[in-house]
């Protein structure tokens, strides 16, 4: 069975999150949390700007609230 966009964002969504913990879990030098967190807020708004073009039937607001949900997830990360 092929997967929605929907999915495929969700897939997307949680993946920036596993990286950015991932990352700032290592403390590596060269990455600061805070611009690790944005950087994956941004892609991950990227994405979801592309999904709603790429299939109009989903609702803004569905692609919204999953995007708010990981937005926070992320910035959680940095007051851990």
């Amino acid at each position: 069975m092929e997967k929605t966009p929907i999915v495929h964002m969700i897939e997307y969504f949680e993946s920036e999150y596993e990286d950015a913990k991932r990352v700032i879990g290592q403390k590596v030098f060269w990455a600061k949390p805070r611009e690790v967190v944005y950087n994956a807020i941004q892609r991950m708004l990227g994405v979801a700007m592309y999904i709603q073009r790429l299939d109009y039937t989903i609702s803004y607001d569905d692609v919204e609230q999953l995007y708010n949900f990981y937005k926070e997830q992320l910035e959680n990360l940095l007051t851990d």
